[in-house]
Parts: structure tokens; sequence; C-alpha cells
């Protein structure tokens, strides 16, 4: 979404002065909603940019349980697990997990 900068006095969310005020830019380059206040314009706009920008990855709690289980796998042996998580794999792993983890 495309933004632009009004120079204008105003009050920051911290209750500290700012020096400019961000709107959403309408079509035919009109004020829309105000976003915000910010004594560092360029800054708090490329900000908005790219939080606008990030898309959010949508994944199972499965499927994350299996990419972190298969990542474990190719990096640590059990005595490197045990020091980092200070708990034995067994424990942690299913019985037919932790077979497959000791498979590869």
């Amino acid at each position: 979404m495309p933004y632009i900068k009004v120079k204008q006095k105003c009050e920051k969310s911290s209750g500290k002065s700012g020096t400019h005020v961000v709107y959403e830019k309408k079509k035919g380059g009109k004020r829309g909603k105000r976003v915000g206040c910010t004594s560092t314009p360029k800054k708090y706009m490329g900000a908005l940019h790219v939080h606008a920008e990030e898309k959010e990855m949508k994944i199972t709690k499965k499927r994350l349980r299996q990419i972190i289980k298969e990542e474990i796998e190719l990096i640590l042996t059990d005595e490197e697990f045990e020091d980092l998580f200070g708990e034995d794999p067994k424990d942690l792993l299913s019985k037919k997990d932790y077979e497959v983890y000791k498979e590869k």
C-alpha cells in the first residue's frame, strides 16, 4: 500500500512530539487514513512497506515437528542432542520416531 507523508507537528503514541504525519494514499494522491506520527518519515515509511510485504507461512504443528526432527537427525548425535537440550532424545521422541532417528 502506498503512503504519503505530510510535514506537520504531531504526537506519537509514546507521547513524544513528531514532525511528520504518515497517511495511506488514496487514488488520485489524496490523503487516506492516518497511519502514524514520526520524526523520521523515511525510516517509518520503509518499515511500513517491509511490514506490508511480509507473508505468513501456514504450516501444521505435525509438519513443523517433522521438519525439526529431520533437521536434528541430520546434525546431532545423541550426546550433542543431550548437551544442547539437556534431555535424552529417547525421552523426547516417541519410540517409533527414535527408531527412525537412529536409522539415519
